[in-house]
């Protein structure tokens, strides 16, 4: 969401604060004596309209810009933070997907080997036993498992 629409919206906000502030107020008593006060008279009953005293407030011009101007900053932090979030979750998505690409890798060519083998650091091959190789591909298996779901 961009700074645009959130700046509307805190517009939007105090306006529909300051206007439901000015509101007519209505006092009135149920048949069980009960006093209700509403924004609205009921239509079958006696209502009292109250008048209410607004007072000024302490608050300056100069403190109200601040304030916004506070809030406006988080609502930047907090949105730059989030874009971060974002972005590190798809970097984080892609690397993931990268991770079970080669673990699938793997595992299809263990699967289709006639017979698995090592190289030792000298280059030779050391043919594993079938025992090693049904482990061997069921760690491809569980890296696929892990990756990939």
């Amino acid at each position: 969401m961009n700074m645009k629409y959130i700046g509307l919206l805190v517009l939007l906000a105090f306006a529909l604060i300051q206007q439901h502030a000015f509101a007519q107020v209505y006092r009135w008593v149920d048949e069980d004596g009960k006093v209700h006060f509403t924004d609205q008279p009921p239509p079958d009953q006696n209502a009292e309209p109250l008048e209410l005293k607004v007072t000024k407030s302490n608050v300056t011009g100069e403190q109200l810009a601040e304030d916004r101007r506070k809030q406006l900053e988080s609502l930047e932090a907090s949105r730059k933070e989030l874009a971060k979030a974002r972005a590190d979750s798809a970097a984080e998505k892609r690397e993931r997907k990268q991770q079970c690409e080669a673990a699938r890798e793997r595992y299809d060519s263990v699967v289709w080997m006639k017979k698995i083998h090592e190289i030792d650091e000298q280059g030779n091959k050391t043919y594993l036993s079938d025992e090693d190789e049904d482990r061997v591909k069921q760690e491809a298996k569980d890296a696929v498992s892990e990756l990939c779901n």
